[in-house]
């Protein structure tokens, strides 16, 4: 049990957040499943979107679209974080963006 805890589960953490993210942000934009699988009168923010944008309501849309960005936004930086470390020079730009706020 100690080796489970000291080394397989550290070693797999990076890989179960990275998948655990990308599944998560294409759940949350699926939209032919949720038009089948839901119960009457139910919306996600996905069909929210269509239903306004076919009906030509683009400005009530673009909340709920605005939201789905917004909420895939932090999933896709967890990975690029893990995915890219901290030796890519890309972390560094981040840092200095985070340094010039202070």
């Amino acid at each position: 049990m100690q080796v489970l805890n000291q080394v397989i589960l550290r070693l797999i953490q990076p890989g179960i957040i990275a998948s655990f993210s990308l599944v998560f942000v294409s759940v949350i934009k699926e939209l032919p499943a949720t038009l089948l699988l839901r119960p009457a009168g139910f919306d996600t923010l996905s069909v929210r979107v269509w239903i306004e944008t076919s009906e030509g309501y683009y400005t009530m849309a673009a909340p709920s679209a605005l939201l789905i960005i917004l909420i895939s936004i932090l999933p896709n930086s967890l990975d690029y974080e893990q995915i890219l470390g901290e030796g890519h020079p890309w972390h560094l730009l981040n840092y200095k963006i985070s340094a010039n706020r202070l």
